[in-house]
């Protein structure tokens, strides 16, 4: 992972995508960040809030999907 990347507060999941090319951030809120591929800065791509701390995240085979799950619910 070239760059720099300011994570979530109180982090304490982390998943990456099948393809290695993103990773998931949580624990205040959900972030989602593009680390793509040798020669490529990291970049921000989404981040939702969740109404409390994140306890697991999880990406689908394909990589195009993220279910994260708290102790909201």
């Amino acid at each position: 992972v070239r760059g720099r990347f300011n994570a979530v507060s109180g982090m304490n999941v982390i998943e990456w995508s099948p393809d290695g090319a993103r990773i998931a951030v949580g624990g205040s809120q959900l972030q989602i960040w593009n680390v793509g591929h040798q020669g490529s800065e990291t970049q921000k791509e989404s981040e939702w809030v969740h109404p409390a701390r994140i306890s697991g995240v999880r990406f689908n085979r394909a990589g195009t999907r993220i279910v994260s799950h708290g102790e909201d619910n």
